[in-house]
């Protein structure tokens, strides 16, 4: 399934770095429009990322085969590397952020150090698990 966050480039180097494929038959497995997808391929290889190399057929028009490059290959690592670090957020995680913080400012509005109550609750929690 295809990660929301993912860019059209990257989803094009993903699915040509295990295999070559034919231009005709990378549009079709990228399922998606296929004039979006063929300037992206255009784009990618201007970039030199891919490259688009001839190959002769028996009979017919020969095929347009697209292959990454080394670039291609180390843009793809990189990226990958780079989206895994990524932080999603939700409204509700972001909801939970607003409320923890104006709950760090009235503990410390009643003079009391928020670090010095999580040590306590941990302790509450360790003695209470410990005693089970």
């Amino acid at each position: 399934m295809l990660d929301m966050l993912e860019s059209p480039a990257i989803h094009i180097l993903k699915t040509c770095v295990d295999a070559d494929y034919s231009t005709h038959d990378l549009l079709r497995k990228l399922r998606r429009n296929y004039e979006t997808s063929h300037q992206n391929v255009m784009e990618l290889k201007n970039m030199g990322l891919i490259e688009i190399t001839t190959r002769k057929n028996m009979r017919g028009r020969p095929n347009k085969i697209v292959s990454v490059t080394a670039l291609g290959k180390a843009f793809l690592v990189t990226s990958l590397k780079n989206n895994s670090k990524c932080l999603q957020l939700t409204d509700d995680n972001i909801r939970k952020a607003v409320h923890h913080a104006a709950f760090v400012k009235s503990l410390k509005t009643a003079g009391i150090n928020p670090y010095d109550r999580l040590i306590e609750m941990n302790e509450i929690a360790l003695a209470i698990r410990g005693s089970a």
